[in-house]
């Protein structure tokens, strides 16, 4: 079978080349976006057609894939990863430049973050899921930045309590999924961390540590615009 596409291609190895080449990938979009920061908000209108290709390229890519070579297994198709949650979102951003809507994607792709720094279970670059993830979690991670610089986002203190319930909200979801369909998805089940942990401990746990992770993302972030301001 083509490698491109072959479920059985072996997962990257942390640390190792491919593993670099994702994390060099992530740096040079970054650095290419920061260098052109003050020009972005010139071309918006070009970035938002552009990155709404994109981003539907990735999802028609990603789901396709899963739909020939697994039969659409619901352990590990359905859109119940916070990056695939806020891929779907972006595309709705793309249509509306609703803030709100933003403001989710920012505080839901902070985990793009820890799938660059720890992946788990994902394709080297010349697979097709590969360039899925790389598309996905670049977009991810650059995105609130692209809509600080080109559309004037800037999160609002109201919409972290919104982002808090919505969180949990999907955390039961991922747990009952997981139930159903033997899934893993949000790593519940293969934890990355705390293997040992009696599994009620971990979840209350994990809400805690990702709504803390919300809440320091948001004072970061509103000390950053504090301090453009003057």
């Amino acid at each position: 079978m083509n490698t491109f596409l072959d479920p059985s291609v072996p997962y990257i190895k942390l640390f190792g080349i491919e593993h670099l080449y994702y994390v060099l990938i992530i740096l040079s979009l970054f650095s290419l976006v920061m260098l052109n920061r003050n020009h972005l908000s010139q071309v918006k209108n070009q970035l938002r057609v552009g990155l709404f290709i994109l981003t539907l390229f990735q999802q028609i890519l990603l789901y396709t894939w899963y739909a020939f070579m697994t039969g659409f297994d619901l352990a590990q198709a359905l859109p119940l990863h916070l990056c695939r949650i806020s891929t779907l979102l972006s595309l709705i951003y793309f249509i509306t430049l609703n803030d709100t809507i933003m403001d989710i994607v920012f505080y839901f792709g902070l985990f793009a973050y820890g799938s660059f720094a720890l992946p788990i279970a994902i394709h080297p670059i010349t697979h097709a899921l590969g360039i899925s993830y790389i598309i996905n979690h670049s977009l991810t991670i650059l995105l609130p930045f692209i809509a600080w610089y080109a559309f004037g986002w800037r999160p609002k203190k109201r919409n972290l309590l919104l982002v808090s319930i919505l969180f949990i909200f999907y955390f039961i979801i991922a747990i009952a999924a997981n139930f159903l369909f033997e899934g893993n998805y949000f790593y519940l089940l293969k934890r990355p961390f705390l293997q040992q942990m009696n599994v009620y401990i971990y979840y209350l746990v994990t809400v805690i540590f990702t709504l803390s992770v919300f809440i320091i993302a948001f004072k970061l972030i509103s000390l950053v615009s504090s301090k453009n301001q003057k």
